[in-house]
């Protein structure tokens, strides 16, 4: 269900960690290549690099077990605040 409702949404959607891979799929009937699936930080990070545009607006939503302030901070190039704010 997040697959499908996240590439209703967003032009482009990446998920990350081994659980997101059937929501990857389902998005990816959508979207195609604008839908990725990562299990390497750096790989995301990456791939967003070359993507994204400026003024572009981007959601990171994750577990904290995730620790994908790792990729707000690559984006940002700003160390996030322990609390991910």
């Amino acid at each position: 269900e997040l697959g499908v409702t996240a590439s209703d949404r967003a032009a482009l959607v990446a998920f990350f960690g081994p659980r997101m891979k059937d929501a990857w799929a389902q998005a990816t009937k959508r979207l195609g290549a604008a839908a990725q699936h990562f299990d390497d930080i750096a790989a995301l990070n990456a791939w967003l690099s070359h993507e994204l545009r400026a003024g572009d607006v981007v959601l990171v939503k994750a577990s904290r077990g995730m620790r994908l302030e790792r990729v707000v901070e690559a984006l940002t190039g700003q160390q996030q605040a322990a609390g991910g704010h």
